[in-house]
């Protein structure tokens, strides 16, 4: 039910942040109704709000629809987030060293959870700036990341978003990936062979912080016609974990996130000393 009350300041910032959570890639426009509607408030309201975001150019309006989009001023929030935030900043120069490596031929990405999936904030070669969230329960980083919750939060995750399969070999029942995670945190990285995508490969590693908290993942991917022979996989695995551990290392003397951030803090410590299995020992 709508309504015309007066919104007190805190409603208001609340409502107007909503209102840009409305923008999605299945939804890049928004209309005064359709604000109106998701906040439960009138036309009225969402037309002031709207106009409020407007006027800082967070949203613009199309004068030949009446819709509106996002706004520049997102972008340079964005942009500032990356070029201020402290695992960008470290792991910048090891997705060019391995994303140069032309014996490799790999792309080279920075995952963190978020939300329950996850998130890329940075890949070398440059990726288009679409389809940044991926199902992290069919990912090399996004199982690096899982293996470092609680069972209570991976459950609760499990329970919000499901295990959908993306290809004939995503894993979808809960009981597997819990095997498949506790073989990540044995051997210290994850490998996704055609979960994500038929004919991708991808081997992941945790980075930590001064606190053994997990608090990305560093992976290389690779499309090609078959699997990569045992020996090329090796290389990969140790490249990428020599790389997720000089991260870690530079990462600086501080914990990355606040403690009070449950899933991202919460998480198990990660031990580096344990061997490698053969890649192909484990095809997930």
């Amino acid at each position: 039910m709508s309504t015309d009350a007066p919104l007190g300041p805190l409603q208001t910032v609340d409502r107007a942040l909503h209102i840009l959570n409305l923008f999605t890639p299945a939804q890049p426009e928004v209309t005064v109704s359709q604000a109106a509607v998701a906040l439960g408030v009138s036309r009225s309201i969402a037309s002031r709000l709207l106009a409020a975001l407007e006027a800082r150019h967070f949203v613009d309006q199309d004068p030949d629809t009446g819709r509106f989009h996002l706004g520049v001023r997102n972008l340079d929030l964005g942009a500032l987030f990356l070029q201020s935030h402290r695992l960008v900043s470290a792991a910048t120069p090891y997705l060019e060293q391995l994303g140069q490596d032309e014996t490799m031929v790999v792309r080279a990405n920075l995952f963190i959870l978020d939300d329950g999936e996850a998130l890329r904030l940075a890949a070398y070669p440059a990726r288009p700036l679409t389809h940044l969230r991926v199902p992290a329960h069919c990912t090399a980083s996004g199982k690096v990341l899982l293996a470092s919750l609680s069972e209570a939060s991976l459950e609760r995750l499990v329970a919000e978003r499901g295990l959908a399969a993306r290809t004939m070999h995503s894993v979808t029942d809960l009981d597997a990936l819990r095997q498949i995670l506790h073989e990540v945190r044995t051997r210290g990285y994850a490998i996704d062979a055609e979960e994500g995508h038929l004919g991708g490969y991808c081997y992941a590693a945790p980075v930590v912080d001064v606190a053994r908290r997990t608090v990305g993942a560093l992976s290389v991917s690779l499309s090609s016609a078959g699997a990569p022979s045992s020996e090329r996989a090796m290389r990969l695995i140790e490249s990428v974990t020599d790389a997720a551990r000089r991260i870690s290392e530079n990462l600086g003397s501080g914990p990355l996130w606040d403690a009070a951030s449950t899933d991202r803090a919460a998480l198990v410590t990660v031990d580096r000393s344990g061997g490698m299995g053969h890649p192909s020992a484990v095809r997930r």
